[in-house]
């Protein structure tokens, strides 16, 4: 197999008025203590691309820390270092509930291409594992379009949807090798990431975006207009769909310059 960027998107649970490491306040005790080892080691792995560390806005207490690796192979090793058990450990550690994590090759290869302006959307697409396993329906499904299409003259060809431009960038989407429970129930799942412009244009595109829908209906194409969303609800059920669930996050990308006590440590030690 050749070598593939993939992502991981480790999931744990924290009272929402604990803090985060971030630029503020990573030099601040207990996030210097308690982040700072893990952070740094995890950021100059061989392959690491980059990091980002959020909260769902759904749920302040679920926290996702996603991280880009290039190639595969460097992710299995960090995961299987010291370093890599060092970090699992300590998010166990100060985890509500046990840590999950997925991991999966996007379509669009990184997670972000810039730096988001509004919140994310990730979608879980529910099936039956036995079903997921079909190569067949994962590229048909890794091919199917989100809700909205890109607008510009590189993609002049895509028929542009509600105010034109409704994503910022385009959706990416990937299918992680991990299984999860839903209602009780072991599923697979796929994962779309709508990077919206802003929470308003996701609202106003999801309740007034139409679609046009061609069916053959007694030897005659007929013409149908439906909304967007709708249609594309209708579509992942028509594929096997059980269920799906959305959650929205701002993700902060995690900088080996937040590490300012570096600088203060090499000082001390040429003195």
């Amino acid at each position: 197999m050749e070598p593939q960027q993939i992502t991981a998107i480790t999931r744990f649970f924290l009272d929402p008025t604990e803090p985060l490491p971030d630029a503020n306040n990573v030099n601040v005790s207990p996030c210097k203590e308690e982040w700072a080892p893990h952070l740094k080691a995890l950021l100059s792995a061989p392959g690491h691309v980059a990091t980002w560390m959020c909260r769902l806005d759904e749920k302040p207490g679920e926290v996702l820390l996603i991280t880009d690796w290039y190639p595969d192979s460097c992710y299995l090793a960090y995961a299987a270092s010291e370093a890599g058990q060092a970090l699992q450990a300590h998010l166990a550690s100060i985890s509500l509930a046990p840590p999950t994590t997925e991991t999966m090759p996007l379509t669009h290869g990184s997670f972000i291409d810039s730096t988001p302006t509004a919140p994310i959307e990730l979608t879980k697409v529910f099936f039956i594992p036995s079903e997921l396993e079909n190569t067949a329906l994962q590229r048909h499904l890794l091919n199917t379009r989100g809700l909205a299409h890109w607008h510009g003259s590189r993609h002049a060809h895509l028929e542009p949807r509600l105010d034109g431009a409704a994503y910022a960038q385009l959706p990416n989407k990937g299918i992680p090798t991990e299984t999860e429970k839903w209602h009780g129930v072991d599923v697979a799942c796929m994962v779309w990431l709508n990077y919206w412009r802003s929470p308003e244009m996701e609202n106003r595109f999801k309740r007034e975006g139409r679609e046009i829908i061609e069916e053959r209906r007694c030897g005659r194409i007929v013409r149908e207009v439906k909304n967007v969303y709708d249609v594309w609800k209708d579509r992942m059920v028509e594929l096997g769909a059980l269920g799906w669930r959305s959650e929205h996050f701002v993700p902060l990308r995690v900088h080996r310059s937040w590490f300012r006590w570096e600088r203060e440590e090499l000082d001390d030690e040429t003195e």
